[in-house]
């Protein structure tokens, strides 16, 4: 057997993407409060830039921003326009501190009753397995083998859990909960234990007829208890979530101006960049004490001039992309949620000939203030559900619809009211394709109860003269 080493020449199509192109990208799909942060640590990594000072104040954010209006009339033409004063606000938040979660709550009621240290790192134990709503899903009897506990134990344990702060907490589930704390707020009250011990299926269904049948009581007062239910916490862990609250910095800002509809980029805060002067001279890098001196500050001033351009298209694609969202949905500028237009990746990258991946960048975790609050960018892409009229085709947004099925269910029957079939059906006869998940799936983005929930509701109006019952 012979081993050759051979050399062989072989040509293949291959995508290489540049450095700079690489951090266009990057810089593309970053929101403006991260790309500020980056900026800074490019200034710190690349000595030949410097930060231009800025007081950053907002009557100088203001001359900024009309410098930047972007006209959608004027085709990728900038212009300075009158801003309106509401516009120049500073959009950061003061944010409080994280607040104390569910586990450091629990655990410092345990220090407390605690009697030994192998008692408490039970009490540890068990209140770190819990779930954010506060509730110990596991199987018990693998828990106590897994951690070499005593099933007794355990169980005296989370019984004591149940009745710390906020009570509840330890339950299995939501049933048991509400039990927990029906039992220590009001343990004298039978009915409202039995309640939720034996009926609470038809609890969650309202169905608060059939429960006074079973139990042959009253029907009122079968209301005035499940009043005091719905007082309850039926996820005691959620007053303690873990969860920060987001604070939001809107990336753009879009006002009407001169009927006209002007855009900008709130980008005031970030760090104004440039070369610092004595690099711009060839001279001044050739006289460097030495070559290898001379090629680190050339190839940082690639580096810094390729920076400093990123920038500036990254602004620019921001803009244009925008500037076609908006275009096409003028409707909602004009009369706010609930009149876009189905809209695509693919329709914007075709008008801009851009590529689809563009679009996703740009409008990926950025927000925008508008005349009807801040919403993200990918709100205005909603996909589309066709027309079964041949004549007068049309296409309606996925928005639209869920405005058009709110519509029709506060327009039904009080007693009667309608199904999604029966929503289905009519929306099929007013040209419109759609299926019965589809309605049921809008239904439930639009937090409206099923047609049983909603006719239970409309009797405990009668029956106890409620006008303002909500469905929780």
């Amino acid at each position: 057997m012979t081993i050759a080493v051979k050399l062989e020449l072989k040509q293949s199509n291959k995508l290489y993407l540049s450095q700079s192109l690489r951090q266009f990208i990057k810089f593309l799909a970053l929101p403006n409060v991260e790309l500020a942060e980056m900026i800074n640590q490019e200034i710190l990594d690349n000595p030949i830039l410097e930060e231009i000072p800025s007081s950053n104040s907002l009557d100088e954010a203001k001359v900024d921003f009309q410098e930047n209006n972007y006209s959608l009339e004027e085709n990728d033409n900038f212009e300075v326009k009158k801003w309106t004063e509401s516009s120049s606000k500073n959009f950061w938040e003061q944010v409080p501190d994280h607040p104390e979660s569910l586990n450091d709550h629990l655990l410092g009621q345990a220090r407390l009753i605690a009697n030994t240290e192998s008692e408490y790192d039970l009490y540890a134990n068990l209140i770190t397995s819990f779930n954010s709503d506060g509730f110990f899903t596991q199987d018990l009897e693998k828990f106590t083998r897994k951690n070499n506990f005593k099933l007794e134990e355990v169980k005296k344990i989370l019984n004591k859990i149940t009745l710390f702060d906020p009570v509840g907490c330890g339950s299995s589930g939501v049933r048991e909960s509400l039990l927990v704390q029906s039992n220590y707020f009001y343990p004298k009250d039978k009915i409202l234990n039995q309640l939720i011990s034996d009926h609470f299926i038809n609890l969650q269904t309202l169905n608060y007829k059939k429960i006074a049948l079973e139990m042959k009581i009253n029907l009122k007062k079968i209301i005035e208890k499940a009043k005091i239910i719905n007082d309850l916490l039926p996820y005691p862990g959620r007053l303690y979530s873990d969860q920060k609250t987001k604070y939001i910095v809107p990336d753009l800002e879009v006002q009407f101006i001169d009927d006209s509809i002007a855009i900008r980029l709130n980008d005031y805060y970030l760090p104004k960049i440039k070369i610092e002067k004595k690099y711009l001279n060839q001279k001044e890098i050739l006289a460097l004490d030495s070559k290898k001196e001379s090629r680190y500050i050339k190839e940082k001033l690639v580096k810094g001039r390729n920076l400093i351009q990123n920038l500036e298209n990254r602004k620019k694609t921001i803009l244009k992309v925008t500037e076609a969202i908006l275009e096409k949905q003028a409707d909602f500028l004009l009369k706010g949620p609930g009149n876009l237009i189905p809209l695509t990746h693919s329709d914007i990258a075709s008008q801009l000939g851009l590529h689809e991946s563009t679009i996703s960048r740009v409008v990926n975790n950025k927000y925008i203030q508008t005349p009807w609050g801040i919403f993200p960018l990918k709100y205005f892409f909603v996909s589309k559900i066709g027309s079964t009229n041949l004549i007068n085709s049309v296409d309606y947004s996925s928005e639209k619809i869920r405005e058009i099925i709110k519509h029709t269910i506060l327009n039904e029957k009080q007693y009667s009211p309608l199904s999604d079939d029966q929503i289905a059906t009519i929306l099929q006869k007013n040209s419109i394709e759609i299926a019965r998940r589809t309605v049921a799936k809008y239904r439930k983005i639009l937090g409206i109860p099923s047609a049983k929930i909603r006719k239970n509701i409309n009797y405990i109006k009668q029956e106890d003269k409620i006008e303002n019952y909500t469905y929780r």
